[in-house]
């Protein structure tokens, strides 16, 4: 089922790069053969985004600090992204974590929604008469 459009105070920019850090991450660890979903939604103050993948998930030795800056899985990389992501996040006033959930790894984003009640009846996203 579609989700109706939300309003959030955010920078679309930076958003946008925290999704595609997400994203990229996620293909990068589904690998060759593997799966990667991207879905949306929203609580009656939030919205929120989950990145899954197949991947196996960040090992033990980072687990814990997977946020935190020049931590890294990858041989390659620098560690800055998912420390980047969190700080853009936060910024907003989001909350962002990740969790195995039956053999995948989810990161979910989550933002709070614009209240729309001091906004003018017509103005109002909903559809109240």
């Amino acid at each position: 089922m579609p989700v109706a459009p939300v309003a959030l105070n955010a920078d679309i920019n930076q958003i946008s790069q925290v999704i595609l850090n997400l994203l990229t991450n996620a293909i990068d660890a589904a690998g060759p053969g593997g799966w990667v979903e991207a879905t949306v939604g929203r609580t009656d103050r939030s919205a929120f985004a989950e990145i899954t993948d197949s991947g196996p998930g960040p090992g033990p030795q980072v687990a814990a600090r997977l946020f935190e800056p020049f931590v890294t899985c990858k041989p390659e990389g620098v560690g800055l992204g998912l420390a980047v992501a969190k700080q853009i996040v936060e910024a907003h006033g989001g909350a962002i974590g990740w969790e195995q959930r039956e053999g995948a790894t989810c990161f979910r984003i989550e933002l709070r929604v614009e209240n729309d009640n001091n906004k003018p009846r017509d103005e109002r996203s909903d559809s109240r008469g």
